[in-house]
């Protein structure tokens, strides 16, 4: 498509709708370009006409940015990114603060030391059955028999750890 003869003047309302919609740019429609004209963002030529360059400068020049998708910082990929990650990480805040409201979660350092004391008393009986059996077992020489009965230790030992557990506190020995 040549340059026609009008252009060397300029182009028409709808001619430069045309411009720019072939260039991907926003207001490419007349009604578009009668807007801008109107409101003083582009300006026509001495006369009548809209040189394109110009326009294109001015219409650039004169817009909002944050309303233009082809500048703007909010229809970049990087900014609806950034978006969404801020917007995930709201959400997971939002039911964290829901969940500890609810009761639902407990302090981290609060559950490490919970889970040290009662492993300390698990150890603590465990290891106790040795100097309670020792002298029982020192007299036992059959190998079954002893076996049922550190295994019956131990399960006592565990039981009251659980069952400790299930009352709410770790009970000591």
């Amino acid at each position: 498509m040549g340059p026609r003869a009008d252009e060397s003047k300029g182009l028409s309302v709808r001619a430069y709708a045309a411009h720019r919609k072939r260039k991907r740019l926003q207001g490419g429609s007349p009604w578009s370009v009668h807007k801008a004209i109107q409101s003083g963002r582009i300006q026509r030529n001495r006369w009548g006409k809209i040189d394109p360059r110009d326009a294109d400068r001015q219409w650039s020049e004169s817009t909002d940015p944050s309303r233009n998708p082809e500048t703007s910082s909010a229809g970049s990929k990087v900014y609806q990114e950034s978006r969404a990650i801020r917007e995930a990480f709201a959400a997971k805040l939002a039911r964290l603060e829901y969940e500890e409201k609810a009761g639902r979660l407990i302090d981290a350092d609060q559950a490490q030391l919970a889970t040290f004391r009662e492993a300390r008393i698990a150890r603590d009986r465990a290891l106790a059955i040795v100097p309670r059996l020792s002298a029982q077992l020192a007299g036992m020489n059959e190998e079954r028999a002893i076996r049922r009965l550190l295994r019956e230790e131990l399960r006592a030992a565990f039981e009251r750890i659980v069952e400790g557990r299930r009352n709410g506190k770790p009970r000591k020995q």
